[in-house]
Parts: C-alpha cells; structure tokens; sequence
C-alpha cells in the first residue's frame, strides 16, 4: 500500500513560479513496483520543469512537455534492474509550475498515484489546497507642470502601476 502526499514549497504568487513536492510513501511491507503519477494542475497552471535537487532519484518526468497541464511521472528502473519504493520507504518527485497572475481564489490540486503489484485498489491520491500569496509592488508617480504662473490653476497627474506580479483590484 502506497500514500501519495502533496505540498507546495513556499508561497504560491500568482504571476510566479511556484514549486510543489509529491511524495510517495511505501507503508505496505511488500515493495511498491511500476509506480505513476499523474498531477492534472489547477486550471491556468502549466508544467514549467522538474527540480532536479527536489527530486528523489528515478523518477521520469520527460512525457510532460514545458506549458503542459499534467505532470505525468514515472519511478524508472534502477540500476538494479527494477522501479521500486522498498517497504517503509518515501520517494519525492518534486516540479515547478507557472501561476497565472489573476489566481484569488483558493487552490486545490490532487495528484494520484498508481502501482502494479497489490492486492485490491492499485491507486491512491493525495490533496493539497491553500490560497494563493497575492503579492502586488504598486508604484504611484505624481507630476505637475514644470512652472506655473500666480494665479493661474493647473492640474496634478497621477500614474499608478503594479510592477506585479500578481493583479490587484482597484
């Protein structure tokens, strides 16, 4: 029997990169084999790449192409000739995805894991959910005529700008 946990690493900044970690835990005492995961993102969240000192070695990320919206991982054979989470063990796959820079709701994605030796139900999910770290650098620039005359009127410009990268509201 294999548990799937998933985390984000850090902050997830809408208009960001954000990275998550998936770990696979092997709390059966036979060897998990010929482990997959599959992790649909979150609408408007795409696959950026894997990282690499995240990740636990043997897993296979390379079916999912950058600005996909599946990760698709496998555990790959060892060099001792199979693809297996001992008993007790926890292997990680860790993998960076882009936020779009309008996410305000909260965020639930769910990976699942599937393996081939167990009796019964070969696959297992985890979920994780949070809302997302709105992180907004506004700037505002106040300007007025270079000179004026007495008693004459004139008028102040104002410009706002978010230098992101999440969006704010007005």
């Amino acid at each position: 029997v294999i548990t799937v946990g998933k985390t984000a690493v850090g902050d997830v900044v809408p208009g960001a990169n954000a990275t998550f970690a998936v770990t696979v835990t092997n709390v059966g005492t036979p060897d998990a084999r010929a482990i997959t995961l599959t992790d649909p993102l979150p609408v408007g969240m795409t696959f950026v790449g894997v990282d690499a000192a995240g990740t636990s070695t043997g897993w296979d990320c390379s079916a999912t192409a950058a600005g996909a919206t599946t990760v698709d991982c496998e555990l790959t054979p060892s060099l001792q000739g199979s693809a297996v989470v001992p008993a007790a063990n926890v292997t990680t796959v860790t993998f960076i995805v882009a936020v779009p820079d309008d996410v305000t709701e909260t965020i639930l994605n769910t990976a699942t894991a599937t393996w081939a030796n167990c009796a019964g139900t070969c696959e297992t999910s985890g979920s994780w959910t949070d809302d997302p770290t709105i992180t907004a650098d506004p700037s505002v620039v106040k300007g007025a005529p270079v000179s004026v005359l007495a008693g004459e009127g004139f008028d102040y410009t104002f410009t706002v700008t978010n230098n992101g990268p999440s969006q704010v509201g007005v």
